[in-house]
């Protein structure tokens, strides 16, 4: 599909567009357990959670994952395999152990305790969300592995390790300067998506999926 129609043409579209087209790349020569996904196929749905998640951030936070994703490229790295990657600790722990934890870059302590820090944040965000807009959340991620699908908790860490930590403290500092201003950085993204479908709000959505 061409999703050229889903574009923006603000300055700070125009440097997600370029995030979203080198994380589209580098899902291309991502290679599962099965093979090639149905998920590397569809670009519209891929645009469109990328977009909404990383529109809720600021733009000298997606400055610096943009650095992240250019330097990984300069050193043949691909930060969309190595998400996977991270995330089957959690979804296949003996897999991981066995063939995968040698493979992937190491996370140091500091590092960790500062994911930790986000995704305490994030999930704090996410149950206000879920309280309010439950049958919109019926749709997210589910809490934990199984035949759902992979949890958000693991899809989160996993994408969240492939960040610098510089790119991780601006999100931090994005997350709570939205929380002094009374904002929910996952409600945020919620509306973004929830506008690609053509919901003016979140009210809205909830109503039309709780028929």
């Amino acid at each position: 599909m061409n999703i050229d129609i889903l574009r923006k043409n603000t300055p700070k579209d125009n440097m997600i567009n370029e995030i979203i087209d080198i994380e589209w790349e580098m899902f291309q020569h991502v290679s599962g357990l099965t093979g090639r996904a149905p998920c590397q196929d569809d670009m519209k749905t891929f645009y469109i959670m990328r977009y909404s998640q990383h529109s809720a951030f600021q733009v000298t936070t997606l400055f610096s994952y943009k650095n992240d994703l250019m330097n990984a490229k300069e050193n043949s790295r691909n930060l969309i395999a190595e998400k996977y990657a991270y995330m089957m600790e959690y979804s296949d722990p003996e897999l991981y152990k066995k063939d995968i934890e040698d493979k992937v870059p190491e996370i140091s302590a500091i590092k960790m305790e500062l994911i930790y820090k986000i995704m305490s944040m994030m999930d704090a965000d996410k149950k206000i969300v879920q309280a309010r807009y439950p049958n919109i959340d019926k749709y997210s991620r589910p809490e934990t592995d199984g035949e759902a699908g992979t949890s958000s908790k693991a899809y989160n860490i996993g994408e969240l390790k492939t960040y610098s930590f510089k790119t991780l403290k601006k999100m931090e500092e994005d997350i709570l300067e939205a929380h002094s201003r009374g904002e929910n950085i996952v409600e945020t993204i919620y509306t973004n998506t929830m506008e690609f479908y053509g919901f003016a709000d979140l009210d809205r959505a909830e109503q039309v999926y709780s028929k």
